[in-house]
């Protein structure tokens, strides 16, 4: 019993000299099954999961570590803030002049633009003791539209400026055997211009412009596991914006190819089961990679592909909220916290390709939706203090 103590506990200090600590903690871990109250496992088990991103982990291993040993690790509070981040971005579309000489034919004929839109993102997390944590964040983006009107072969353009305010909840827990879960809520409220078109007497004709409000809410649920190069998740949201539910089965994994932490590889893959009313199932894929270049520097590189419109992360934070989807996103980050242990900044650029829908009503009364494809090309910058 105790030559198998020592020799894990020689493994894992072995891959946690080597920066190995997805490998140093599962040896750790096993120690801990001949000497469940050890300080040195506790203590090296603590930061390998700290480490390696499993904040959620680290914190639930404080519930039955012993005092000496928690006040050793200088444990943070259990009621504390655990991160403030702020992040900000811009939005522009490259196609506008493409789409405007491509309005569809028809007898009236009416496409909404976006051209460009800001991005505001405020947030922060609490930890509820060691086993539970919530998030909260409040976010705006500011349209610029442009609306182009064919109405019997005659051009009519307006510009629109629009909001959409967004607050959203998190509360998430983690549970034994690296089991983790949660509910979230998440509230929209903004508005939306439209110019509709009205029929004189004498029969000619103008628009009419009219402004809608809209607010909408979403509530979800959540639970996954994670293993040592990924995790497994559900989601459950039902919403008020598309009036339905959305089932969401999502898997993801990441590796350091040759043992070597310097570089990383990963892959997800989501399957999205909307009510049967709602449509048909869409499958949502990412992959990314990235390398340190120096200490506290890395650069990643990411490409997501499939209908985002309702596809949420594994913790069960929706992405993208938008009625017209994200069919791809590709791009790359730069992540830097060599400023300090508690400071991380990030940069990230993105290219988008977004549907655009043009509503054609024709004389006799029907009416017809046609749905293309646009790019966007968007900028982010981010700080966050973690504590």
């Amino acid at each position: 019993k105790i030559d198998f103590y020592y020799l894990r506990m020689r493994m894992g200090l072995a891959y946690y000299a080597l920066q190995n600590y997805e490998n140093a903690r599962l040896h750790f871990q096993e120690a801990l099954q001949f000497e469940p109250r050890n300080h040195n496992a506790l203590y090296y088990l603590y930061f390998s999961n700290l480490l390696c991103g499993r904040v959620g982990e680290a914190r639930f291993s404080l519930i039955k570590m012993p005092d000496d040993t928690r006040n050793a690790i200088k444990a943070p509070d259990q009621y504390s803030v655990s991160h403030l981040s702020g992040e900000s971005g811009y939005f522009a579309n490259r196609s506008f002049e493409k789409m405007r000489a491509n309005i569809p034919e028809g007898d009236y004929v009416s496409s909404y633009f976006l051209q460009s839109m800001n991005f505001n993102n405020l947030s922060g997390g609490i930890n509820l003791g060691y086993s539970s944590n919530l998030l909260i964040s409040v976010n705006r983006y500011d349209f610029q539209n442009r609306q182009v009107v064919s109405s019997f072969g005659e051009l009519s353009e307006f510009d629109h400026s629009n909001y959409q305010n967004g607050f959203y909840l998190r509360y998430g827990y983690s549970l034994p055997e690296s089991w983790y879960g949660g509910f979230s809520y998440h509230s929209i409220k903004g508005n939306f211009n439209v110019n509709y078109y009205v029929e004189q007497t004498d029969g000619d004709y103008s628009f009419q412009d009219t402004r809608e409000e809209y607010q909408h809410s979403y509530y979800g649920a959540y639970f996954g596991k994670s293993f040592k190069y990924g995790n497994i998740s559900a989601n459950f949201s039902e919403n008020s914006f598309w009036q339905g539910a959305f089932y969401q089965l999502g898997s993801s994994f990441y590796a350091y190819p040759f043992g070597n932490t310097k570089y990383y590889f990963g892959a997800a893959y989501s399957l999205i089961i909307p009510q049967e009313r709602q449509g048909k199932r869409e499958s949502v894929y990412k992959v990314l990679a990235g390398v340190s270049l120096f200490k506290g520097l890395i650069i990643e590189g990411s490409c997501i592909n499939g209908n985002m419109a309702n596809w949420a992360d594994a913790y069960g934070l929706y992405l993208f909220n938008t009625r017209l989807p994200v069919l791809t996103r590709s791009g790359l980050s730069l992540i830097y916290s060599g400023i300090s242990n508690h400071l991380q900044v990030s940069v990230s650029v993105f290219s988008q390709n977004r549907i655009h829908q043009s509503d054609i009503f024709y004389t006799d009364g029907s009416t017809e939706s046609i749905e293309t494809s646009f790019l966007t090309s968007s900028i982010f910058g981010g700080l966050t203090w973690i504590f």
